[in-house]
């Protein structure tokens, strides 16, 4: 792991299996991500992307392998304690409060990483709890704009389209400034014109923020515009990893 760490590897995978039942999902995955990469992964459906997503934030337990974290095994650990290092995922199901304005949606994801919390602090305004305030609204001001959301701000997040809400979903996952970010299918319910600004976006989060970024999705064209990098699986397996142009030209992933 040291020569992997001076390379700024943050993300390491070795080995890793893992299944549903009695069938494997997943067979011998080995990769990494570096900090400031953005790393596509594709394949056809029943390739096993999607559960390697589960196994690294931790809704699928590993059959063995391990996953390493800025130099901490999170092989066994639960969810949380995957995200209080710094690793964040987004879901095909967009899970937020429909009832919350885009501005609050974002500020209760900020919550966690508050320093100062108690209703005893915010109760009687001290100074501590009065700069906390200060720094969730430059924040999410932040935010809103990176994520281009600053007409939306003051909408129901349940009034907006999937598209938008992918975005907003988006920028509760940056609230919590992830060192790794996993992006499952953000295209999906995206209109044209959204598809086509998430490239640049993801390039500007992973470069700005230092963040690297794990894509799985079917757009190939989104994929090989923004991905540094992808991986290509078939039948739970890793079968080319490289440069787009090397992987998406690869006879065996061609052939999947």
């Amino acid at each position: 792991m040291g020569a992997a760490g001076a390379r700024g590897v943050v993300l390491w995978v070795v080995g890793l299996a893992a299944g549903y039942g009695e069938g494997p999902a997943v067979r011998d995955a080995t990769f990494s991500l570096a900090a400031g990469e953005v790393v596509g992964i594709l394949g056809p459906n029943g390739a096993g992307k999607t559960s390697v997503f589960d196994c690294l934030s931790g809704t699928l337990r590993p059959r063995s392998g391990n996953i390493m974290l800025l130099g901490n095994d999170i092989t066994k650990l639960p969810t949380h304690k995957r995200a209080a290092l710094g690793l964040m995922r987004s879901y095909q199901n967009v899970r937020l409060y429909p009832s919350l304005t885009v501005r609050d949606a974002i500020a209760v994801a900020l919550e966690t990483r508050l320093k100062v919390k108690g209703s005893i602090a915010a109760g009687l305004w001290l100074p501590a709890a009065r700069a906390e305030e200060t720094r969730v609204v430059e924040r999410v001001d932040v935010l809103l704009e990176l994520l281009q959301l600053t007409k939306s701000a003051d909408a129901l997040v349940g009034s907006l389209s999937l598209g938008s809400r992918r975005l907003v979903d988006l920028a509760c996952q940056l609230a919590a400034r992830p060192k790794v970010l996993l992006l499952d299918e953000p295209t999906t319910g995206m209109a044209q014109s959204e598809t086509e600004s998430l490239g640049p976006l993801i390039s500007r989060i992973s470069k700005d923020l230092d963040c690297a970024v794990l894509i799985v999705e079917h757009n190939i064209q989104v994929l090989s515009s923004v991905a540094d990098r992808l991986i290509a699986m078939n039948f739970g397996r890793v079968i080319a990893d490289g440069l787009p142009s090397e992987v998406l030209n690869d006879p065996a992933v061609r052939a999947a």
